[in-house]
């Protein structure tokens, strides 16, 4: 482990300060030249990593870079390259590490609720069956599409009950 920790280090000090200036400078011009897109979008496509965090995929990165005898920080996945990317905070209201369910819901509803919980506000808690009223149900974006006449659906690589899918 040492071991490798002394070569990523003198991987990225072998890069030099003017290769990863030059790296970022170019990153930045190619970024500036993407004329924003103000057209309505016919279609929406969600991809979700469930787990991936920036942690997890560094890590990732930086493992697919090695299996290609490079350090891995200059690695590349093929998502970080789609002219649109977004990062989302998916804690819950009542905790800060969350569970599936609160992180789906979070995705699909755009509200952050309590532990255990899938598909109802935060005002519902878990085994709370009496405060699962219909004033509580969140408003999913697949509803949203339905009652604008849109199709909606989803592919999962998760068992169809599992929380994320939801």
């Amino acid at each position: 482990m040492v071991s490798l920790l002394a070569f990523l280090l003198l991987s990225i000090v072998n890069a030099g300060t003017e290769d990863w200036h030059k790296i970022a400078r170019d990153l930045l011009t190619e970024q500036l030249k993407i004329e924003t897109n103000t057209n309505k979008a016919k279609n929406v496509i969600l991809f979700i990593g469930d787990g991936m965090g920036m942690p997890t995929i560094t890590s990732a990165r930086i493992y697919k870079g090695q299996q290609m005898q490079k350090t891995g920080e200059e690695t590349v996945f093929k998502f970080e390259e789609f002219p649109n990317v977004a990062l989302s905070k998916t804690y819950g209201s009542d905790r800060q590490i969350p569970d599936s369910s609160q992180t789906a819901t979070a995705l699909m509803c755009g509200e952050k609720v309590n532990f255990y919980t899938i598909g109802v506000n935060d005002k519902v808690s878990q085994g709370d069956c009496a405060s699962e009223i219909p004033s509580n149900k969140l408003t999913s974006i697949l509803d949203h599409f339905i009652a604008d006449g849109r199709s909606g659906g989803f592919v999962t690589t998760a068992r169809l009950t599992h929380a994320t899918p939801g």
